[in-house]
């Protein structure tokens, strides 16, 4: 599983990533991606650069091919 965050969200808050983290029990592998101002994509599902969601999530889909 793979959780993209954005420091500054403006509809998930930051601080229920942990809780979202913890619930996950289920999960094989949990992998997080946290989006800051300093790297971009900090906003609601990486908006004004979805270029950076699109490469976590190619990079986490290419290290979890069987």
């Amino acid at each position: 599983m793979l959780l993209l965050a954005g420091k500054d969200d403006q509809y998930v808050p930051f601080k229920d990533l942990k809780c979202e983290q913890q619930e996950l029990i289920n999960a094989k592998s949990l992998e997080t991606k946290i989006f800051t101002k300093e790297t971009g994509g900090e906003q609601h599902c990486q908006a004004g650069r979805y270029d950076l969601a699109l490469k976590a999530i190619q990079k986490f889909l290419l290290a979890h091919t069987d």
